[in-house]
C-alpha cells in the first residue's frame, strides 16, 4: 500500500501558528462594501424598461433593446478599469481604492438618477463601472491580507455569499424605486 506525504501548511510547510478568532470586525467591512458593489449592478434591473421608454419614447417591446445598453454599461467600464484599479491599488494601497470606488459609485449613481436622455444614463452606468471597477478585485486581495490563513476559506465564503445577498438585493431596492410615486405617494409626485 500506499503511503501518503504528511500535508503541507502554507508555502513552507510549517504548521500554522494559531490565528486567534475570527475578526468579525473585518468581515463586516469587507461584506459592506461587497454588499453595496454588487447591489449598484443589479439595483436598475426592475425599471430600467420604463426609463427606458420615458427616456426615448419607443415603444415597450423595444426598450429591451436600449436597456441592454444601460445595464451592460457597467460591465464595460468595470472590464475597461478592473487593471488600472489593480495597479492604483498596489502602489497607493488597498482602503483609497475602495472608498473612492465606493464614492464613486454613489456619484455616478446619482448622475444615473437625474439622467434626463438616454445617452446620459448610459454614460452614467459606464462611469460606475469605471470607478467601482476595482471594488471586487481589491475585495479578495483585502481578504487574503486581513485575514489569516486559517481564515481565509471561510472569509472568502462570506465574500461569496454576500455578493449573492447583494445581487439579490439590488432588484428589492430597485422594485421600490421603479414608480416611487405609486408606492412612496407622499414623498414623490408623478408628473
Amino acid at each position: 500500500s500506499r503511503t501518503l506525504p504528511p500535508p503541507m501548511h502554507g508555502a513552507s510547510g510549517a504548521k500554522p501558528e494559531d490565528p486567534g478568532p475570527f475578526p468579525v470586525g473585518h468581515a463586516v467591512l469587507v461584506a459592506a462594501n461587497m454588499l453595496a458593489n454588487a447591489a449598484s449592478f443589479t439595483v436598475v434591473f426592475p425599471f430600467i424598461g420604463w426609463m427606458v421608454v420615458d427616456l426615448t419614447g419607443c415603444q415597450p417591446g423595444e426598450a429591451g433593446y436600449y436597456a441592454g445598453y444601460v445595464a451592460g454599461g457597467m460591465m464595460v467600464g468595470r472590464t475597461c478599469s478592473a487593471v488600472p484599479w489593480g495597479w492604483v491599488a498596489d502602489r497607493y494601497g488597498r482602503r483609497p481604492v475602495l472608498i473612492w470606488g465606493n464614492l464613486g459609485i454613489a456619484a455616478s449613481g446619482i448622475l444615473f438618477g437625474l439622467s434626463s436622455r438616454l445617452w446620459h444614463a448610459v454614460a452614467a452606468r459606464v462611469l460606475m463601472g469605471v470607478l467601482g471597477g476595482g471594488l471586487t478585485g481589491t475585495g479578495k486581495v483585502v481578504v487574503s491580507e486581513l485575514f489569516a490563513e486559517a481564515h481565509q476559506a471561510a472569509a472568502m465564503g462570506v465574500f461569496g455569499a454576500i455578493w449573492g445577498v447583494g445581487v439579490a438585493f439590488g432588484p428589492a431596492v430597485g422594485g421600490l424605486l421603479a414608480r416611487p410615486s405609486g408606492i412612496l405617494g407622499r414623498w414623490f409626485h408623478a408628473h
